[in-house]
């Protein structure tokens, strides 16, 4: 007889995928704890390195010595540590544990200025610009990293600001005594003495501006009157011409000599104070005297032309007038 058939069996079915995927969540959670924690490690060797040079160099625990700092802070700055490559570049400076050398001192400021973005080495490498140390000296420059090292709290460098907005300096930091009292203010709010001592004489230069603008201000009216009473004369010169009293009016020139009688006739000075300086002005000397030609223009196409005279007194008095 025909042997039976088989009889199915179900098997049920296994989901692989899942349990991949699941997988490499965990080996990538490995890797970033591993990853972090070696992270954390490096940080530590490198604030470990920098508090050990700090040890030796502030005598905590250990004998002063300003070599070992040194050399400490160079194991740091060279892995990166904006406060070792500031506390290398300050060694330098002040020639302490390592040679003087105001060029390396630049150098380490710098690093730890511009990566690091440490506002002390910004405030340092600021005065290095100013006084030409370890640099060519550059008052942009030096001003340039002060701003940015104030502008993140560092009250010597507010100070510093301040003392160049008082003064004004470079090509492009202009003297601004209201800019001037705000960082001497900021300064002096974190205890900065020389900043509390600039903001009273700052405040006292700011009262004496004061008056002096509203001096200036009351001139710049009494002149501006006078340059339109001027230009109301120079439009009608009709006016002013009749005004005027020559040599000829009250008598001749003989008679003037002999009995002096100069009273009314018009000068020089007086032409000046109707009409201002005239637009042509001719001189000539002769042996009688100096005498000069003055010629005034209005907008409505009249000239004036006068001619003066010295007379026995020394002053150019009106001889004659003409109206075009």
């Amino acid at each position: 007889s025909a042997a039976p058939a088989p009889v199915p069996v179900s098997v049920p079915r296994t989901t692989a995928a899942p349990k991949s995927k699941e997988k490499r969540i965990w080996i990538i959670v490995g890797i970033s704890v591993v990853g972090f924690y070696l992270l954390m490690g490096v940080l530590g060797i490198i604030s470990g390195i920098r508090q050990t040079a700090n040890m030796y160099d502030e005598k905590r625990s250990v004998p002063n010595d300003p070599v070992e700092a040194a050399k400490w802070y160079r194991h740091g700055a060279e892995r990166g540590n904006a406060s070792a490559q500031y506390n290398l570049g300050l060694c330098y400076f002040e020639g302490k544990g390592v040679p003087k050398d105001l060029v390396e001192a630049v150098k380490w400021y710098s690093k730890a200025a511009e990566w690091g973005r440490h506002t002390d080495a910004q405030y340092r490498l600021g005065v290095c610009y100013e006084n030409g140390q370890g640099a060519p000296k550059d008052l942009d420059k030096a001003v340039e990293w002060y701003s940015k090292a104030a502008e993140k709290g560092n009250a010597d460098a507010q100070y510093w600001l301040g003392v160049y907005y008082t003064n004004g300096g470079g090509d492009r930091w202009k003297k601004d005594l209201d800019k001037a009292a705000e960082w001497n203010s900021k300064a002096a709010e974190q205890g900065h003495i020389a900043a509390k001592e600039a903001i009273l004489k700052i405040q006292t230069a700011l009262q004496q501006k004061k008056e002096e603008d509203k001096v200036m201000e009351e001139k710049r009216k009494v002149w501006k009157a006078e340059e339109e009473r001027l230009e109301k004369n120079r439009r009608n010169l009709r006016s002013v011409y009749d005004q005027l009293v020559t040599t000829e009016t009250v008598g001749s020139r003989g008679q003037l000599t002999t009995y002096r009688t100069y009273a009314g006739v018009s000068t020089t000075e007086s032409v000046r104070r109707l009409l201002g300086e005239p637009d042509d002005v001719s001189m000539s000397d002769s042996g009688t005297g100096h005498s000069e030609s003055w010629t005034y223009k209005s907008e409505r196409g009249e000239w004036l032309r006068l001619s003066f005279e010295t007379f026995p007194d020394g002053k150019l008095y009106l001889r004659s007038k003409s109206l075009y």
